[in-house]
């Protein structure tokens, strides 16, 4: 839904270390924020990292890069479960809080105050991990609402795992620090987000749900992929070529595929399977799978870019998901919803039974998914068995999909991602800034006009001025351009027991943190020409 011309664009910084032509579900989930956004209403910028290339141009989005002095060249490395770090690795790692990209947080900082000096955002969206990108939209101090958005739990497999409990309490610190100033937390399941509302003691309200999703294959390449497929007279004739199944996609630890090469290095003289390639698109070390023996068996390309990917993924026979225990339980894998588009049947291994991508694989596509635990060798090879039969059944792809399935997409998730947004109450910030703002513009230029003789009497002015600083505390510096002017001209007292907004969700103007009563008397001190009394600004709350 585009924003009429009249209306101007709210302005939203989404804060993500990875972002392309980085690859990866991380940076995808961004960029697909990002693209879509600008359609409802949103002018986008984006802070991240430098690459060795330049972002896509996108209509509507500002990408800001800054260099990371510690970034390494290849961001997935290639698996192995055999080597582990070095001992001075492991000990950085330890002692660098909260993660090794420091440096460009420090870099990030910078560029934020730079760019919200000459024109603040209302909305910062950051998404974690790294904690280091959370750590920079914390630094902003222009009151702009914070959007926290959860891809992995903060401690965990997909977040950190300190070894010591000094450390432990440093990462829960900073979570809690950026759940507390945030007005919205996004999580990628239900799961997530349940636990996220009961270890951080909030509304559950408070946090939303919104998954990971896919870009939307155009009707047209899916059915010319599947006409080509079709169209080939050795496609499933077994004599002429194996079977493929193909992995696309960054291969992670946490999914355990070391289990899976375990159980096939078993088997591998099965002759169920002596027709049949697993083909790896992605970071998979070719010495490991040599190691197995099974460097017939299985075939590994590295990383490939994504139009390369894509086309890898169409022109195989069917396609191979690994699920770990961590992944099953908190969300699901990304890939998943590009497999579904595909047509292919889906051959799904689960570290343990009920993962969120079977639930998915069983709603959608029940006829055409296979599972086993990614251990269980001989399951493994039913189920192979039972691809190969239901490709000679049916030999083209299936592309029918429920119409649920497009809620998925990124662009209706982006939409849900807007509601959110502009649920903030911008309208309502603005008209409450105008307001005050004419009210500061009549204690500066008409004193005579305003009867308060004592500060007391400045009291009654304290609701209301809570009310308007409760509508539009966070987006003050938009809306009330004479907020520096106002604290130059006037040392706001900080009262002993002041009403802190910076407690309350959403919260985070430097205003704010004085009490209703200690604001008003600060008003009546500009009005009247007399400096604040300290002791008669003691509040009760």
């Amino acid at each position: 839904m585009a924003v009429p011309a009249h209306n101007p664009a709210r302005r939203i910084l989404i804060v993500s270390y990875w972002y392309p032509p980085a690859v990866g579900a991380a940076a995808e989930r961004a960029f697909g924020f990002a693209r879509h956004l600008p359609a409802h209403g949103w002018e986008v910028h984006v802070l991240t990292a430098s690459r060795r290339s330049a972002a896509p141009e996108t209509p509507g989005v500002t990408v800001h890069s800054v260099d990371d002095p510690l970034a390494v060249d290849q961001p997935f490395a290639d698996f192995d479960p055999r080597e582990t770090p070095s001992v001075w690795k492991s000990m950085a790692r330890q002692l660098v809080f909260p993660d090794r990209f420091v440096r460009w947080r420090k870099a990030a900082e910078s560029t934020l105050k730079q760019l919200t000096s000459s024109s603040p955002f209302d909305v910062l969206f950051v998404t974690f991990p790294p904690a280091s990108a959370v750590q920079t939209a914390l630094a902003d101090e222009s009151g702009a609402k914070l959007v926290l958005d959860y891809r992995d739990r903060w401690i965990g497999p997909g977040g950190y795992d300190p070894s010591t409990a000094l450390m432990r309490r440093r990462h829960e610190k900073l979570e809690n620090a950026a759940v507390r100033r945030a007005v919205r937390i996004v999580a990628v399941s239900d799961a997530m987000a349940n636990a996220i509302a009961a270890e951080q003691k909030i509304d559950r309200s408070r946090v939303v749900v919104i998954p990971n999703g896919y870009e939307i294959i155009p009707l047209e390449t899916q059915q010319a992929a599947a006409d080509s497929e079709s169209g080939s007279p050795t496609m499933n004739d077994a004599a002429a070529k194996p079977l493929v199944i193909a992995h696309v996609g960054s291969v992670i630890a946490r999914n355990r595929p070391e289990l899976f090469f375990d159980a096939m290095a078993r088997g591998k003289d099965d002759p169920r399977i002596h027709d049949v390639q697993f083909r790896f698109v992605g970071n998979l070390s070719r010495d490991y799978i040599a190691s197995l023996g099974l460097a017939g068996l299985v075939q590994t390309t590295g990383l490939l870019p994504r139009d390369e990917a894509i086309h890898e993924m169409q022109s195989a026979d069917a396609l191979l998901l690994l699920t770990g225990e961590y992944v099953g339980r908190w969300g699901a894998s990304a890939k998943l919803f590009e497999y579904l588009q595909t047509g292919l049947p889906v051959l799904c291994l689960e570290e343990k039974h009920g993962s969120n991508d079977r639930a998915l694989l069983e709603r959608f596509i029940p006829e055409r998914s296979f599972f086993a635990l990614n251990s269980d060798g001989e399951r493994i090879l039913e189920q192979v068995s039972q691809i190969r039969a239901y490709r000679s059944n049916r030999p083209s792809a299936a592309l029918e999909l429920d119409p649920t399935f497009r809620d998925f997409g990124r662009a209706n998730l982006t939409a849900n991602l807007a509601q959110e947004l502009n649920a903030f109450g911008f309208i309502r910030a603005r008209v409450s800034g105008i307001i005050l703002r004419n009210c500061y513009r009549l204690a500066c230029t008409r004193r005579e006009h305003i009867s308060w003789k004592r500060p007391e009497d400045a009291d009654a002015f304290g609701p209301f001025f809570m009310f308007l600083t409760s509508s539009f505390a966070t987006s003050w510096p938009r809306e009330v351009p004479y907020r520096f002017d106002l604290r130059r001209r006037v040392k706001l007292p900080r009262a002993k027991k002041s009403v802190s907004m910076r407690a309350m969700p959403g919260s985070g103007a430097p205003l704010a943190q004085f009490s209703a009563r200690a604001i008003s008397r600060s008003i009546w001190s500009l009005v009247s020409g007399k400096p604040p009394s300290l002791k008669s600004t003691k509040s009760t709350g």
